[in-house]
């Protein structure tokens, strides 16, 4: 059985958008900046001890995964702004079987400046 999620549980807010080249007022220069289409409610999903063992050494060590409802505007060509950091869309796993209750689970991993 599928376990409900509950309203309650999507208590975070999750930011979708893309990095731009935003001019700063004080310098005249262009600073790389999150600039944000849209937002949702997500729910963090924690993982499993075996789930954490079996990512150990790949390329999704170190990512987290939230929840959100299903929508077709998130894309892995979308940033992410999560709890005041950037992160990349590692893996987008949505659900499209038309329910009424979709849920989409995003694989993020924190965006590492360089310099």
């Amino acid at each position: 059985m599928v376990k409900k999620l509950l309203f309650s549980e999507f208590n975070q807010r999750i930011k979708f958008g893309d990095v731009k080249y935003v001019r700063n007022p004080n310098t005249g220069d262009n600073d790389e900046e999150f600039v944000p289409d849209f937002e949702m409610w997500c729910k963090p999903q924690k993982r499993t001890a075996n789930q954490s063992y079996s990512i150990y050494g790949t390329d999704l060590e170190g990512t987290i995964v939230v929840v959100i409802r299903h929508d077709d505007r998130v894309s892995t060509k979308l940033k992410a702004k999560y709890k005041g950091q950037t992160y990349d869309i590692v893996v987008n796993n949505p659900d499209e079987t038309g329910d009424y209750m979709a849920y989409d689970y995003l694989t993020l991993r924190q965006v590492k400046k360089v310099g």
